[in-house]
């Protein structure tokens, strides 16, 4: 996160008489010029790259008052980068810029202070540091003053304000914004609960990247949710985030290949997905792969694994989970006959409530 003193145009020539200059000051002691040839020397750009010397001329103008050089000098400690690693300096040198008014100083200084890096963690202070680098539109500021509004981090929650910073953070582009923000809409958390709009906040979180937007998505085709059901999409969106790791939807691929939904059936690759998402800790997939064994779903009748599955999902906290579990302590079916675990489950099951199964 180096700030850069070349413009997208520059040439060659440019630089090289550029860089010419810029030694010039920096012999003369001008913090402009010790920062802009620090730049060069950082980026490589007509000399050698060299993180000794830029981290040395930025610290020199830093001193002089450079701002971008008191941030690129924290960033040079944070990340031990021609300099030993010294998180304390860091956010020495991030304070003295945040307090002048530099927007990524003061995001930078608001994250060491909520994770305790360098400095004596303080919710408090760290919001007080995002809502200053908010105020500049500083997009990451704007996001992580929402995070704080929704979990109480250094505020009180206010559903509303998260809601309302997510939104400015989704349309200005920020992906992890538009996520939230996508399910604040489809909970109802600081506005009313509108599944079209949480789609299409998805949509453009997972246009982005964003694999658990990607799952998502899946689920809302393959659900319905603000969009009619596509069981192609859904499975398309599914196997795109379960191709980049994410557990929940290698356990909804398998869904798809069992049941037949936007691709072929072939019970041996689904029941391979779900295993793997179970085992990866996947809850819901832990669920899906016990009812197949439970009810023989493209798969031999097996209680005791059934059961097996059936705990891991529950102890995740899927209620429906928990029903069958009780179900199963009180039956005998692949445990032993236990009245106390089933009442136990059946009261967690109850509190949480149980949705149909996914097999139908």
């Amino acid at each position: 996160m180096i700030e850069q003193a070349y413009g997208p145009q520059t040439t060659v020539e440019d630089v090289d008489e550029t860089n010419v200059e810029y030694r010039r000051g920096a012999e003369l002691g001008d913090k402009v010029a010790l920062y802009n040839l620090g730049v060069s020397y950082d980026t490589g750009m007509g000399v050698a790259k060299d993180d000794v010397e830029a981290t040395r001329l930025f610290k020199r103008s830093a001193e002089l008052g450079v701002l971008d050089a008191q941030f690129n000098l924290g960033n040079a400690y944070l990340k031990g980068k021609g300099v030993k690693q010294d998180l304390a300096e860091a956010v020495k040198w991030w304070r003295k810029a945040a307090e002048a008014g530099h927007a990524k100083s003061q995001y930078h200084l608001g994250q060491a202070l909520h994770f305790g890096d360098g400095v004596k963690k303080d919710e408090a202070e760290s919001f007080k540091w995002y809502l200053e680098a908010s105020k500049s539109g500083h997009l990451e500021s704007i996001y992580c003053v929402g995070v704080a509004y929704a979990k109480g981090f250094g505020v009180s929650v206010d559903k509303g304000k998260a809601f309302s910073y997510y939104k400015k953070a989704a349309e200005l582009g920020y992906a992890d914004a538009q996520f939230y923000l996508a399910q604040a809409y489809g909970n109802g958390d600081g506005c009313a609960i509108d599944k079209v709009p949480a789609f299409t906040w998805y949509k453009r979180a997972a246009d982005q990247g964003y694999v658990d937007a990607m799952y998502m998505l899946g689920q809302c085709f393959f659900l319905g949710n603000g969009v009619e059901i596509d069981n192609f999409a859904a499975f398309k969106y599914f196997k795109r985030a379960a191709d980049a790791g994410q557990v929940d939807a290698q356990g909804m691929v398998g869904v798809c290949y069992m049941s037949g939904k936007g691709v072929n059936v072939d019970e041996v690759e689904g029941i391979k997905r779900l295993r793997k998402a179970a085992e990866s800790g996947s809850a819901e997939a832990s669920f899906n792969l016990a009812n197949a064994l439970k009810h023989g779903y493209r798969v031999a009748i097996d209680l005791v694994e059934s059961f097996k599955w059936f705990k891991v999902a529950a102890e995740g906290g899927i209620a429906t989970a928990q029903f069958y579990l009780s179900k199963a302590y009180r039956s005998g079916e692949g445990v032993a006959i236990n009245d106390h675990e089933a009442d136990r489950w059946e009261k967690l099951a109850l509190q949480g409530g149980y949705t149909p199964d996914v097999f139908g």
